[in-house]
């Protein structure tokens, strides 16, 4: 599930961020505050996630992120995120324009 959540010493905590910043943080170090990614060497990338509680440090396959983002883009495309949007969208599909 999307946005996701985890627990640092027993409170929970959820971030959410644009999939510019993964995409761009697949080949060089993004993100400021709360959430960063870089590439860990060819084939790794890290995700830091801060909160006042803690710190969580998360190392993925990068090309299983890849394939993550590739996979949102066929379901909602590059700048079509805005929610309204993609509702409206889905529910003119749904009922034809009746």
């Amino acid at each position: 599930d999307f946005p996701a959540e985890a627990a640092l010493e027993g409170e929970d905590v959820s971030w959410t961020f644009a999939r510019s910043l993964l995409d761009q943080g697949l080949r060089t170090p993004a993100g400021h505050g709360d959430v960063q990614i870089w590439p860990y060497g060819r084939t790794r990338t890290v995700l830091e996630f801060h909160s006042p509680f803690g710190l969580a440090l998360l190392q993925f396959p990068t090309s299983t992120l890849r394939r993550f983002l590739l996979r949102s883009y066929e379901v909602v495309a590059a700048g079509q995120e805005d929610m309204a949007t993609v509702v409206e969208r889905g529910l003119n599909a749904l009922f034809g324009g009746v």
